[in-house]
C-alpha cells in the first residue's frame, strides 16, 4: 500500500470516528443538556430531580443503546452489535488522539 493510499485510509477512519461521536453528543444533549452551555449563557447546576436516573439506562429511538454518563462524557454500547462509542472530549467535531 503506498503512502497516499494509507493516508487516505487513516483520514477516512478518523472521519468516520468523528461522525459516530455525534451519536453520543445527541444522547448527552437529550439526557444531560446541562453539559452544553452556550456562550453568554450562565451555567446552572442540574437539580436532584434532573439527575435522578440519568447516569445509566437505555437511550435511542428503539432504546437500542445502553448508556453510562461519567464526568462530562458518556459511553454508549449498542445492545445488538455491542459497538461501543465513548465521548469525553469538549469538542466532538475534532479528532483528539488522546
Amino acid at each position: 500500500m503506498d503512502l497516499a493510499l494509507s493516508q487516505k485510509a487513516v483520514h477516512n477512519l478518523s472521519k468516520e470516528f468523528v461522525e459516530r461521536q455525534q451519536i453520543v453528543k445527541s444522547a448527552l444533549m437529550e439526557l444531560r443538556p446541562d453539559f452544553f452551555v452556550r456562550p453568554g449563557q450562565v451555567y446552572q447546576h442540574p437539580t436532584k430531580e434532573q439527575l435522578k436516573g440519568k447516569f445509566t439506562g437505555k437511550w435511542g429511538i428503539n432504546q437500542e443503546w445502553k448508556y453510562k454518563v461519567h464526568g462530562q462524557g458518556c459511553k454508549l454500547i449498542h445492545i445488538d452489535t455491542l459497538e461501543p462509542i465513548e465521548w469525553d472530549s469538549p469538542e466532538v467535531n475534532r479528532f483528539d488522539p488522546s
